[in-house]
């Protein structure tokens, strides 16, 4: 039986994290974001990927010990005059097309909004060779990261008090760690004084953020699971995915602030084995939440149905 798209990408997801952990390592797959971290993007076009792409490019970028996050389709590398190194693997990147039900016409964004038949959307994929897989010499993309002294810092703090019908925020000194509150629809954090450094304070809250979006008020997701079961593994997996992209918009150096241990990666790799369509998904809900606190939600859906 020919795989789906999500048992491919979701494979190769699993293979890799997988073999890094037989040997020991203890991986985050946010490693990269130091100073110089970029999101996965293409290297010719500097499209950024979104969704489950920059989980799963960066994962295996980390897996590899590159320091960039930039790709190429075997065409682009091609047209470059470039080569691809012995025994380099390409990676699934993943896009969806919009179409008219039952008829396979592919619609463009103007007649997706002028067409009143139902309309279904299907999920494609196309692969990518990380640039550092190749003999390509590409200056790499630099981003100034903010310094992680215990301060409050003026983007992070923007993104924060940008985010439109937000939950209580409360500080509480006596708290070991933050949590969000589906029924108070409120989080509760320790002071930023308790925390390490600036970074690890505003990634918490930022995972915890995203957790917000999840109430019923907001985006809907299920927030009822327990803490064994599969729906909270993957809301745990669309927090961390959320909070690691608020933290590259806000420019954070988050090296230090990593909190997706080893034992976080192996609940992932259980609830991914089971059902496949997971780290898409998760991908999907967590670029939704990110998008609906920085207030680019409506934008976010167009750029979907253009196939970004």
């Amino acid at each position: 039986m020919k795989k789906s798209v999500y048992e491919i990408v979701t494979e190769k997801f699993i293979d890799a994290v997988q073999s890094a952990l037989d040997k020991g390592e203890n991986l985050t797959w946010e490693k990269g974001f130091k100073s110089n971290w970029i999101a996965p993007m293409n290297a010719k076009t500097k499209r950024e990927y979104h969704g489950s792409n920059v989980l799963l490019l960066s994962t295996l970028n980390n897996i590899k010990g590159y320091n960039s996050n930039l790709f190429l389709t075997f065409k682009q590398i091609k047209e470059m005059k470039g080569k691809i190194n012995k025994g380099a693997k390409s990676l699934p990147v993943t896009f969806w097309k919009w179409f008219i039900d039952d008829r396979n016409i592919e619609l463009t964004l103007d007649k997706l909004k002028e067409n009143p038949l139902k309309k279904r959307a299907s999920i494609y994929y196309y692969n990518v060779f990380a640039v550092e897989d190749t003999d390509i010499d590409i200056d790499r993309l630099k981003v100034e990261a903010n310094n992680n002294n215990n301060i409050k810092l003026e983007t992070p703090e923007s993104i924060i008090s940008g985010y439109e019908n937000a939950p209580e925020i409360k500080t509480l000194d006596a708290l070991k760690c933050a949590c969000y509150i589906p029924e108070k629809d409120a989080i509760h954090t320790p002071p930023l004084s308790q925390y390490d450094n600036s970074a690890l304070y505003y990634k918490t809250l930022f995972h915890e953020m995203t957790h917000s979006t999840g109430h019923g008020k907001r985006l809907n997701r299920n927030l009822t699971g327990s803490k064994k079961g599969a729906a909270y593994s993957k809301e745990e997996l669309v927090a961390e995915m959320g909070s690691a992209m608020l933290a590259h918009r806000a420019g954070l150096d988050v090296d230090k602030a990593n909190q997706n241990t080893t034992a976080y990666l192996i609940s992932w790799l259980q609830v991914l084995k089971e059902n496949p369509k997971y780290l898409i998904s998760a991908g999907t809900q967590a670029e939704k939440a990110a998008r609906f606190i920085l207030g680019t939600y409506e934008e976010y859906k167009q750029e979907i149905k253009q196939g970004a």
